[in-house]
């Protein structure tokens, strides 16, 4: 019988490849790692509903933010396979301007679809 993946080194790995994409500004593959119905949550912001206002947001750079610096998953709640985990963690972005870095928090709940994890609802706070 085969072991199942970690589901912490699975989760960090979303949390990379969200890190690279954005650092790209590939706003499209951003958009690609939230389910099609997922929501993000930012603070002081409106909930965006879905990858087309997750890429339209994020596309536009309203957001603020010009760099992510670091985005780290601290802890996975759920096991490999599980429909849904949840994980929280930490980031630190910088500011459009290249003036200030941001840090921020995040608790994420993440569905397994066609064998691997997807954004379902992203919740982020920051110190701004």
């Amino acid at each position: 019988m085969a072991t199942a993946p970690d589901i912490k080194a699975v989760i960090s790995e979303r949390y990379q490849k969200f890190e690279h994409v954005f650092n790209l500004g590939d706003f499209k593959g951003v958009a690609q790692l939230f389910t099609p119905g997922g929501k993000c949550l930012l603070h002081g912001r409106k909930t965006l509903n879905g990858r087309q206002e997750i890429l339209d947001a994020f596309d536009s750079g309203s957001l603020g933010v010009q760099h992510i610096d670091e985005n780290k998953c601290e802890e996975v709640f759920g096991k490999y396979g599980d429909e849904f985990v949840t994980s929280r963690g930490s980031c630190k972005l910088t500011s459009k301007d290249g003036a200030k870095t941001i840090s921020c928090k995040d608790v994420v709940v993440w569905k397994f679809v066609d064998g691997e994890y997807l954004v379902e609802v992203d919740i982020s706070n920051s110190d701004e």
